[in-house]
């Protein structure tokens, strides 16, 4: 580290790393941050690179999750992120890109998913509030209220949000406040600092190389936190991380954010090709988070008015941990994938609030539909290119289960697909997908089904269908 280069190797021996990992305190205003992350470091493309930085580094994390309880240093490393991130915002994303707030980003995430494996989901909380610096207090982010004394969110522009001429939102020009403090002005903890930063960089992140690694850190940096549930079987219990995720903060930047997401489903934004040198098989930049997916995950969703719970052993989550994943034909399409994986978990979580990721999700509209120009503050997106992809993904678990949430709870887009004159390009790549039901996961195959149930509940689409079906053999 330092200054030079590193090589994955060499963070076992670093200096730097066995001082954050020792028994002794280091003050947030130490020059000792600063020197650490200066230096220049691209995340870990390949499951390869991940296993060498894992298994070299475990003897490292299992000495920090001991030693933090008394230096703080983890808690420091957060509030650096903080300061660093607050200070790029500031001073103009788009104006510089910092190794030193992409490194933090993936030192965190890193350290995150150790915690996460080891720890129960308050005493990780905990260690996001121990101070190494006694002196120095909480970070505060302010943020507007409304006139209900909610936190309030504005667009850049009183008019509809700007668009890259297809009728796509780009969400980084969003002028919308994340907060870290309640109603009255209090400020919050340390982690609730932490998720609202890494949510306002995900918003605010330039488009585009070299600030790619901002976005996918941001995006993995939320998956790697919300795994936490992977290790609760009582969903339904306290959970400090799943509370905030529905704080009011989130609901004031929710259809923004689902907004980017959905952007990067649409566009597909290619990862900068010096990310994809080292390979192009196996893992991602999420590989840092992928162990914790072991074993059964559960994922709630809704059916109707049911709740199930599905144990993905297979199928969903060993896609979300890159097990059985094989890089797509084009495999700039990364972010899109984990974009639609981190949707997918923000609208699944439940805790004591309103989820208003789940909210923002099923109430956009169409950005194509004459009626959004006459509403510019309407939540809206082009459904022909959500429609375009889901055809073209639809054999992802992932996209289908994004299309049965669309189809069954956004009635605009429900409306959208029932119009289409092109439905066998939605239809088609289903019915063969079921054909060949016994090569495909039984999750998957069960998702489709019910689709093709909610779809059959109208008459034009099932008297198209037969004549579509027809003219085929297979």
């Amino acid at each position: 580290m330092g200054n030079s280069a590193s090589s994955v190797k060499e963070l076992v021996d670093n200096d730097y790393l066995k001082k954050l990992v020792g028994p002794e305190r280091i003050a947030l205003g130490d020059e000792f941050w600063d020197r650490m992350l200066s230096y220049k470091f691209y995340p870990p493309m390949a499951s390869v690179d991940y296993g060498v930085i894992e298994e070299a580094v475990q003897p490292l994390l299992k000495e920090f999750i001991i030693n933090d309880e008394t230096t703080g240093n983890f808690s420091a490393l957060i509030r650096k992120f903080i300061q660093l991130k607050d200070g790029q915002v500031e001073a103009g994303l788009e104006k510089n890109f910092s190794w030193a707030l992409s490194n933090a980003m993936f030192l965190i995430r890193f350290i995150n998913k150790f915690f996460i494996q080891n720890l129960d989901e308050k005493d990780l909380a905990r260690t996001f509030e121990r101070s190494s610096d006694r002196n120095t207090p909480s970070p505060v982010v302010e943020y507007a209220l409304n006139s209900n004394g909610l936190a309030a969110a504005t667009l850049a522009a009183s008019g509809p949000p700007a668009t890259n001429g297809n009728g796509v939102h780009h969400a980084e020009k969003s002028e919308a406040v994340l907060s870290s403090t309640s109603g009255n002005g209090v400020p919050a903890s340390t982690l609730a600092t932490y998720i609202y930063s890494v949510v306002d960089l995900l918003i605010k992140s330039p488009v585009g190389d070299p600030f790619y690694v901002y976005e996918m850190e941001a995006i993995n940096s939320l998956i790697v936190l919300l795994s936490v549930r992977i290790y609760r079987p009582d969903v339904d219990s306290d959970s400090p991380i799943s509370d905030l995720m529905s704080g009011d903060p989130i609901s004031a930047v929710a259809p923004v954010l689902v907004s980017r997401l959905l952007t990067n489903f649409i566009q597909q934004p290619k990862a900068p090709g010096y990310l994809l040198q080292s390979s192009l098989h196996g893992s991602i930049v999420l590989s840092l988070a992928c162990e914790y997916w072991e074993g059964d995950g559960r994922v709630i969703f809704e059916i109707g008015l049911q709740r199930l719970g599905v144990v993905f052993s297979a199928g969903l989550w060993n896609a979300l941990t890159l097990k059985n994943y094989r890089y797509p034909p084009e495999p700039e399409s990364l972010m899109a994938l984990q974009s639609i994986f981190l949707l997918l978990l923000l609208s699944n979580n439940s805790g004591h609030l309103e989820n208003p990721v789940r909210q923002a999700l099923f109430g956009f509209g169409n950005s194509e539909d004459p009626a959004y120009a006459s509403n510019p503050s309407t939540h809206a997106l082009p459904f022909s290119q959500i429609y375009s992809r889901i055809c073209q993904q639809l054999r992802r678990e992932e996209v289908s289960l994004l299309f049965y949430y669309l189809l069954h709870r956004n009635r605009d887009f429900n409306v959208y697909i029932l119009s289409k004159t092109n439905i066998d390009l939605l239809i088609l790549p289903m019915l063969e997908l079921l054909y060949n039901a016994p090569a495909a996961n039984s999750h998957h195959v069960y998702m489709l089904l019910i689709v093709l149930l909610i779809l059959s509940e109208d008459e034009f689409f099932t008297k198209t269908i037969h004549e579509i079906v027809s003219a085929y053999r297979w």
